[in-house]
């Protein structure tokens, strides 16, 4: 393998990384701007969680024609643009002060950035340059969405706090326009573009280790009861997930924690997803991946039950610190759960289709679950009865995961 034949891929991964990275600014940096518009103009719950469920919709929308989209103009075209669509949202929301209908305007724009920059241009990215080390590959571009919370939570805070939140939305507009221009000129769709095979070969087939078996990464025929099993669990993982952590910053204002202590907690939850994502994908090569999956959601149960006991617990110091570990535990399964699982019983002409199904019906989960929140908040005075209900959703998942695994290696050990 020459030099250009390592260097392109991983060129193309550091700006898929660099894609999540900014990316991450429309779904949980977008969250920590809206909680900035909240305190600032004193909006309702429902009506603050309302542009949540405007962005989610329109993120829906346009997954459902991302295959067109990227088909249309490419991945190199179609992500810079996808940049430019939040850089016109953020402008939007930096005049629209205490109009939160231009909030509602603005949420279409940041809709279309996260429709077309996050998990499904990175699955796409990662699927076209890698056939080899393809999961660890995700696992690695993936931890961008923890960098970006990391360094960019209490940076975002700051901005909000000394410069206000009408500058902080230029700021966001200004990187958004600078980062389009860098990635269409350095990204390439395809290695073919540049004269290249993917990383490994055109026709090596990764192989993990399993209880002492081999298993392919990329299946032959495709599975359509799991399909729809795992379907079924990128719903819930949009339904669940996004709500829970933009909600998270709300909740723990409503129960009185300070807004500093709020946001370093918060940052914590990123810097997680640094460590834990990766480990995701290293554990998924040596374990049956069914069960670091399902340890990985479990993740997920307790931290959602932590979050709906903290507002009986009272203000706790360290209690959203331990949340946002746990959280940020359990996050490693939200962009590298279903892709992989979808990977594992999908073939290679079939997973794009499959994946931007999944993907679409993540959005639906969103839209559909991050209204609920602020209505509870409203009818209830707290948001822990949506953390509650949360996790019990996640207990379907498990389920589903476990269940099509077993039933995966049942017929396997039949044909042997």
């Amino acid at each position: 393998m020459n030099s250009k034949q390592k260097f392109f891929p991983i060129l193309m991964a550091f700006m898929a990384f660099m894609m999540m990275f900014f990316g991450t600014l429309t779904s949980g940096g977008f969250a920590v701007l809206v909680k900035g518009v909240k305190a600032a103009y004193e909006f309702a719950g429902t009506g603050t969680s309302l542009i949540f469920t405007i962005k989610n919709l329109a993120a829906f929308v346009f997954v459902f024609i991302a295959t067109k989209y990227f088909d249309k103009l490419g991945l190199r075209l179609g992500i810079a643009l996808a940049f430019v669509f939040g850089a016109v949202g953020m402008l939007i929301c930096m005049i629209a002060g205490d109009n939160i209908i231009l909030y509602y305007v603005a949420s279409i724009f940041v809709g279309a950035n996260y429709a077309f920059s996050m998990i499904l241009p990175m699955a796409l990215i990662v699927r076209e340059w890698f056939n080899k080390k393809r999961a660890l590959a995700l696992s690695l571009v993936a931890t961008a969405t923890g960098l970006s919370g990391t360094i960019m939570t209490p940076i975002q805070t700051s901005m909000i706090t000394n410069l206000g939140i009408s500058t902080a939305f230029l700021i966001h507009a200004i990187m958004f326009v600078a980062f389009a221009v860098v990635f269409f000129l350095i990204f390439r769709s395809k290695p073919a573009d540049v004269g290249l095979e993917p990383y490994g070969g055109a026709n090596y087939v990764e192989e993990a280790s399993g209880k002492g078996k081999k298993r392919e990464a990329v299946a032959l025929t495709t599975d359509k009861k799991a399909v729809i099993a795992f379907t079924i669990c990128a719903f819930i993982t949009g339904f669940c997930s996004p709500p829970s952590q933009q909600h998270l910053l709300l909740h723990f204002d409503n129960i009185g924690y300070d807004p500093m202590v709020a946001a370093a907690a918060y940052s914590l939850l990123s810097f997680m997803l640094l460590g834990t994502k990766p480990l995701f994908g290293i554990l998924s090569t040596k374990f049956p991946i069914q069960y670091v999956s399902a340890a990985f959601v479990f993740c997920y149960v307790i931290t959602l039950s932590l979050c709906g006991a903290a507002a009986f617990m009272g203000v706790i110091s360290w209690l959203p610190f331990a949340i946002t570990i746990i959280f940020g535990i359990a996050g490693a399964s939200n962009t590298l759960g279903f892709p992989s699982w979808l990977a594992d019983f999908t073939s290679k002409n079939d997973y794009p289709q499959k994946m931007k199904n999944a993907q679409f019906m993540y959005q639906g989960g969103e839209i559909v679950g991050s209204l609920i929140p602020g209505i509870v908040l409203d009818l209830t005075g707290s948001y822990s009865p949506w953390y509650f209900f949360a996790a019990c959703c996640y207990l379907v998942s498990i389920t589903l995961i476990l269940t099509n695994y077993k039933r995966k290696n049942k017929l396997a050990a039949s044909a042997e």
